[in-house]
């Protein structure tokens, strides 16, 4: 039997490898993961093997709609959105 290591262009193209059989097994983020009830997660890398995955957010300057996304960033910090993003396992900014 010979091993083979196959790359895709995202974790969405890895992440439809492994759920349309096309693949063994993929390493995609738990976040991923979690959207797809045609995978199983088997492990996890170890926090001290990679640096910490961040999504900033930021209301930019030269917006037309600086209202708009100043009422979603201060949306995104309530408890409600806090409490979606835990179910999909994503972590919260201190």
């Amino acid at each position: 039997m010979r091993s083979k290591l196959v790359y895709g262009n995202s974790v969405r193209s890895v992440l439809g490898a492994v759920e349309s059989a096309n693949a063994d097994a993929g390493v995609v983020y738990v976040t991923d993961a979690k959207i797809s009830d045609r995978v199983k997660q088997v492990a996890t890398a170890p926090s001290n093997l990679h640096s910490p995955i961040v999504y900033p957010i930021a209301v930019i300057k030269a917006s037309r709609n600086q209202q708009s996304a100043r009422a979603y960033v201060q949306f995104l910090s309530t408890r409600k959105a806090q409490n979606i993003f835990k179910k999909y396992g994503f972590g919260i900014a201190e």
